[in-house]
């Protein structure tokens, strides 16, 4: 038998993870957190199935099971139950200092106005674990939570400290990242459920976890056998079950994402003017998007030569702009001969509540995800990022069948943004986004129709215009954006999309650096050095430098010419 308790998940090598456990394990679920999502693929999904309910050791890995199907409620961390085996001393020896792991975080102006006024600085990672054997590593361990026994005060940035100590009764703090000299995010995943809880509400915790262990361990050191003894576990954790029911509900209720009427933005007041050829709507005709501003406009003709030097079929291009005068479309116009250019300008659309919005990226960047009401006689079309090198005709990506599919698109390169499942992981100190939001942003994402799912690029899409419309995806994604202050186009459309796309076979979205690819239809360049810029050049950079200076030469030919 396995009482499992801890973190899982970590990479073993490669795309691998060293679980599920071997055939001859029997594992209790009791207190399990997931710290890799990309742990939960469909083997360890249905390996998990097997035993639930999954006793979680905080709220947040048991939403996430949740939204994948697998039973499971918020059970505490084992480490609360300490004071069983060492119950609270009546006065401590000293005052311990107990630093983060990251180097350079133990000499800072903090800790050494706590070692000042007496307390003793303290690493919780010891290397020698490494070398020495189980035995040792466990006298280690026991040695280090007699020095939180017999402290009169702990600080703390690590969770392994500060749960323990609680729970023996030992005052500890918990730094969070908001105090001077930093500590851990206060909407970290392993403190959810259990970041703000009163020494009450914490004991509950610990005897709620006891009333659950106490019968599965002494039915098993009985004998019992196995049949019965997960018999007796599925019934013991039925009160856990509906108390993790109620602080879903209380959650979801606490953070709704409020509801977006479009007839409230002003889309209607978006000019639209029409540059380029005349000519009548064809079924031949392919419907292109772009969105960005002034920035990026001129990298835009090196970006759009690989597209119309391929295209067999009549071409037009929507750009959703901002600060993009007239003038510009104009001289797209002569250099992209046949091309219908439709601008909408954006330059005055706001529609975000939060005023540090696109701190990260360019409010640009999620002007596409308006298409599908901008846009009302369009069924279909391809949106493209600007960092993109198109090496075939546009055509055949555009003729994909989506079906009842909204969009197609390819799953994320970048491996640690493979899983959807990793999204809500996102940390307020990293986008700089208000806890509240954060949480409403999770809600919204464990309440949605699945948790586990492959992660695409949104750099090149294929859009199901006229299925998003009757999902009233755009209604959605505006309402994630202004409810929870999240700026990245990929994070939110992903959440509105889930399985709901048709997978593109890699060559549709190579990037280089990231993957191997024969068959390159788009080169996309996701890192931070793009075709056009001075850094050393990736693959396939020189052949988008060529288009843009194959743009160059003919505006300059067409210059020199006679007028007639």
């Amino acid at each position: 038998w396995l009482p499992v308790c801890g973190w899982f998940g970590r990479w073993a090598y490669l795309d691998r993870f060293d679980f599920p456990f071997p055939g001859n394990v029997r594992p209790l679920f009791m207190a399990f957190h997931i710290a890799e999502p990309e742990f939960l693929n469909e083997e360890s999904l249905a390996y998990l199935r097997r035993f639930e309910p999954i006793g979680c050791r905080d709220l947040f890995t048991a939403r996430l099971l949740r939204g994948a199907g697998v039973k499971a409620f918020f059970n505490g961390c084992v480490t609360m139950t300490l004071d069983r085996l060492r119950p609270r001393l009546t006065g401590g020896e000293e005052n311990g200092y107990f630093e983060g792991s990251r180097v350079g975080r133990y000499d800072t102006a903090e800790s050494r106005a706590f070692i000042d006024k007496g307390f003793t600085k303290s690493r919780h990672r010891d290397p020698d674990c490494l070398v020495r054997d189980f035995d040792g590593n466990l006298r280690a361990g026991l040695a280090l939570l007699g020095r939180y026994h017999t402290a009169e005060e702990v600080r703390t940035g690590r969770v392994h400290c500060w749960l323990p100590c609680r729970a023996m009764g030992v005052p500890a703090t918990l730094k969070t990242a908001e105090e001077a000299g930093g500590g851990i995010d206060r909407a970290d995943p392993r403190l959810d459920g259990l970041i703000d809880l009163d020494d009450e509400a914490f004991r509950d915790v610990a005897l709620r976890f006891e009333a659950i262990a106490q019968p599965v361990l002494s039915a098993i050191l009985e004998g019992k056998g196995e049949a019965e003894v997960y018999a007796l576990w599925r019934k013991v954790t039925v009160p856990a079950m509906a108390h993790t029911d109620a602080m879903i509900a209380e959650r979801n209720a606490k953070h709704p994402v409020k509801e977006v009427s479009l007839d409230t933005l002003g889309l209607n007041r978006i000019p639209v003017q029409t540059f380029g050829a005349e000519r009548e709507p064809a079924d031949s005709e392919i419907h292109l998007l772009f969105a960005f501003d002034d920035k990026l406009a001129e990298h835009f003709p090196g970006t759009f030569e690989g597209i119309w030097r391929h295209a067999t079929r009549p071409l037009t291009v929507h750009i959703f702009g901002r600060g993009l005068e007239a003038a510009m479309f104009e001289q797209w116009t002569a250099q992209f001969d046949g091309v219908r250019f439709i601008r909408c300008d954006l330059s005055g659309f706001a529609y975000w509540n939060d005023p540090q919005f696109g701190r990260h990226r360019a409010v640009s960047a999620l002007d596409y995800l308006f298409a599908p009401a901008l846009l009302p006689d369009v069924e279909k079309i391809v949106y493209l990022d600007m960092d993109v090198l198109v090496r075939k005709d546009i055509a055949e990506l555009f003729d994909i069948d989506l079906g009842d599919k909204l969009l197609a698109a390819c799953g994320n390169a970048v491996h640690i943004y493979k899983s959807g499942a990793r999204i809500p992981y996102v940390h307020s100190s990293i986008h700089n986004i208000p806890a509240e939001k954060l949480e409403t942003f999770r809600c919204a994402f464990f309440s949605g129709e699945a948790t586990v799912f492959e992660r695409f690029n949104s750099g090149v899409l294929v859009m199901n215009l006229a299925k998003m419309r009757g999902e009233r995806i755009v209604e959605k994604t505006v309402a994630l954006v202004k409810s929870c202050g999240i700026d990245s186009d990929e994070i939110v459309f992903n959440l509105a999309v889930r399985k709901r796309r048709k997978p593109l076979t890699n060559g549709w979205n190579h990037c280089p650096l990231y993957e191997v690819e024969t068959d390159t239809g788009i080169v996309h360049f996701i890192t931070a050095t793009k075709p056009w810029s001075s850094n050393p050049p990736v693959p396939f950079s020189k052949e988008w430098q060529e288009n843009a200076a194959r743009v160059r030469q003919r505006s300059l030919t067409s210059m020199s010419e006679p007028a007639t």
